[in-house]
């Protein structure tokens, strides 16, 4: 008699780096979408469990200077955060089930990275982040801001995890 045993082998994955200024979304159980290098900006990691949709942004800026339209509203958080949240929703998300984290916002460049009065570029990103989103009435479940380091955060399209790891570190869960 011979013993017959199922083998499987995990599911290969492809990971899309999602770039400062551009964002990803994704149906498609294989995918993880990573954003590296988050130093001062900041990265928005979005899931709905029900629809397996998934999206990351990856913004460089608070907001457009003053006077002038966002030639790439995906380079901030003001106008990157509304984008995501159409586009998550033009892919079947319903934004009352989304499960949000963010991550960034560090202060890398010491007193170079000032944006005048307002404080640190990082911290700006980071607070607009939350207000943006506040203002839809929707919030973070997690968040890694702050701090002097680098890192990246991933987001698994399959299961909805969300990593992050910081320059020089083991990933952690951060949602």
């Amino acid at each position: 008699m011979t013993l017959l045993t199922a083998h499987t082998t995990p599911p290969t994955e492809t990971v899309i780096a999602v770039g400062i200024a551009q964002f990803a979304i994704s149906r498609d159980p294989a995918m993880v979408l990573s954003a590296y290098g988050l130093g001062s900006c900041v990265a928005i990691a979005a899931w709905v469990a029900q629809s397996h949709v998934a999206g990351l942004m990856h913004v460089l800026l608070p907001e457009p200077p003053a006077n002038s339209t966002a030639d790439n509203p995906a380079r901030f958080a003001t106008t990157g955060v509304p984008l995501l949240l159409r586009e998550l929703e033009a892919a079947g998300a319903m934004r009352s089930r989304l499960r949000l984290a963010a991550a960034g916002g560090a202060q890398m460049l010491g007193s170079l990275a000032k944006v005048g009065a307002l404080g640190s570029i990082g911290a700006r990103n980071a607070e607009l982040v939350v207000n943006t989103l506040r203002a839809t009435g929707l919030s973070l479940v997690a968040t890694d801001f702050g701090g002097t380091s680098g890192r990246t955060l991933t987001l698994v399209v399959a299961t909805g995890q969300m990593t992050v790891r910081l320059a020089g570190s083991t990933p952690r869960d951060l949602a």
